[in-house]
């Protein structure tokens, strides 16, 4: 408490927890969340639907992560790109164990479904994985666990899922038009990408600074 009164503006990286923070410690704490590269992170990069089916780009973390656990449990075979995989699943659904960063946008757009998850402490918390941000920017379909304010951040283009068979639901092909047209992805993808944008994140703190001024 007496750490965070001793600065001037107080910023979280989730609304939920500035809310808890700011009547916990009586100071006013600001949302600011992750944010994106649209210059990077943008539609363009790929043609939609020419990738991996199902894609999961992360390391295990020393876990067998639960969006993972749950795509095995009811048959989804995602293309999982990370390390230590092979502790955990069948080697025909490790795609690769590294991603260069400059191509991992165009997997995002290529892919069918984009697979989110979050440790169980963000998601309690409302903090969002910052893969959201560049995988909704690049136009990327995403199918995540359940985080307090999530669907309506990212206008659709995120669904959440809480039981492995509805994750099963929103990994079928038939099923892809709830995400609606190409269009429409591409429209709040540009959306995204300006609205949560690291300059745009930028001038929020450098506004916060000159309203102490």
């Amino acid at each position: 408490r007496f750490e965070v009164r001793d600065f001037d503006s107080v910023f979280a990286a989730s609304t939920l927890w500035a809310t808890k923070a700011a009547a916990k410690f009586d100071v006013q704490v600001e949302p600011l969340l992750q944010a994106t590269n649209p210059s990077k992170f943008r539609p363009e990069v790929n043609e939609p639907d020419s990738g991996d089916e199902i894609l999961f780009v992360g390391n295990t973390r020393n876990v067998y992560r639960q969006i993972i656990k749950d795509c095995v449990e009811v048959g989804i075979t995602p293309s999982i790109y990370g390390k230590d995989w092979d502790r955990f699943v069948p080697s025909e659904l490790i795609a690769g164990e590294f991603v260069a960063n400059s191509e991992i946008a165009a997997l995002y757009r290529s892919a069918g479904v984009v697979l989110n998850d979050h440790w169980d402490d963000m998601a309690n918390e409302g903090f969002f994985s910052n893969r959201l941000f560049d995988a909704v920017a690049s136009g990327g379909r995403v199918v995540s666990d359940q985080v307090d304010g999530i669907e309506q951040v990212f206008s659709g283009s995120v669904k959440t899922y809480c039981t492995p068979a509805e994750l099963a639901e929103l990994c079928n092909i038939d099923n892809r038009g709830i995400w609606g047209t190409q269009s429409e992805i591409v429209e709040r993808a540009n959306s995204i990408g300006q609205k949560h944008s690291f300059d745009q994140r930028a001038k929020e703190l450098v506004q916060a600074v000159q309203n102490l001024i």
